[in-house]
């Protein structure tokens, strides 16, 4: 068990000599770009038009769906 945390205690660094990698620094600035020039409004307000816009489709195809096997019985 000593020799595990001897090992441990040896690998581990000083927070000084830690470096962020440079992928993690621009994810975090992206992200905090993005939150600053969006305010939640706008992408909430984004998400529900899309929403509605998806759901008026799918409701103009079931309709149209019905008509078509309406007419369809019709006929016979």
């Amino acid at each position: 068990m000593k020799i595990l945390l001897n090992e441990s205690r040896a690998e581990k660094k000083p927070l000084a000599e830690k470096k962020i990698p440079v992928f993690n620094i621009k994810a975090i600035l992206s992200l905090l770009s993005v939150t600053m020039l969006l305010s939640s409004c706008e992408v909430i307000g984004g998400i529900f038009k899309a929403g509605m816009g998806v759901g008026i489709f799918i409701v103009v195809v079931v309709v149209l769906i019905i008509v078509f096997f309406v007419m369809r019985a019709g006929k016979k």
